[in-house]
């Protein structure tokens, strides 16, 4: 039996809380993606949530430059 893969996003925790094990938060209307160190990551709404940059960028979203 072959297990099966890891998600790599998921719907957020709360309206303004990502899942631990997926922190990365994705704006879906702009497709910007924002990290726990970035300026306005607190204050963005996550629409979904990523486990890694590699897997928000393979989804189409770049990173926020602030």
């Amino acid at each position: 039996m072959v297990p099966a893969p890891k998600p790599t996003s998921a719907k957020p925790a709360s309206k303004w809380n990502c899942p631990a094990w997926a922190p990365i938060k994705g704006n879906a209307p702009s497709k910007i993606y924002h990290l726990k160190n970035q300026r306005f990551y607190t204050k963005t709404t996550p629409e979904i949530c990523f486990t890694t940059e590699a897997a928000a960028k393979q989804a189409g979203y770049r990173k926020s430059k602030v």
